[in-house]
């Protein structure tokens, strides 16, 4: 994917006046838009070479909402190209942004997100959780496909 030929999402935002302070992801390309007039949904595909942080997602995601008056389901996703490092290497990097999506997504998990251990096997990410209440949570509200919107290509 070339991400030269995309509109950067700095660009999309300054020829709408659209203010919102952004790092990273003002650099980041918009490779598919996808909106549902009916359902009021609007699904956007970043592409990038470096990692975003998870909080400037959220960031722009709640600005969008903002905008987008009656807008409620906002969905951003991010599509990591020509990052040439192992996966091993790259879940190091990017552990963070899971712990950041799982504690916005469950305010109460601060008691033991931060205690959270993964593993890499056979390129299967295993997430260890030390209690089943903090299991169900998880579950229940869906961080595992969350976190699945998040893609890695080379």
């Amino acid at each position: 994917m070339n991400i030269e030929k995309h509109l950067k999402v700095s660009e999309f935002l300054d020829e709408r006046g659209f203010k919102v302070h952004l790092n990273k992801l003002n650099e980041a390309a918009i490779d598919k838009v996808y909106l549902d007039l009916n359902n009021k949904s609007l699904n956007i595909e970043l592409c990038c070479d470096f990692f975003v942080q998870e909080a400037e997602i959220i960031k722009f995601r709640q600005a969008l909402i903002e905008y987008l008056n009656g807008f409620n389901n906002v969905n951003i996703s991010m599509n990591y190209v020509n990052i040439n490092k192992d996966l091993n290497t790259l879940l190091n990097n990017y552990w963070s942004n899971i712990v950041y999506l799982i504690s916005y997504e469950i305010p109460s998990s601060s008691a033991w997100v931060n205690n959270l251990k993964w593993e890499l096997t056979d390129e299967c990410l295993y997430i260890y959780i030390n209690n089943e209440v903090a299991l169900y949570t998880l579950e229940k509200n869906n961080i595992c496909n969350k976190i699945l919107t998040y893609h890695f290509n080379s």
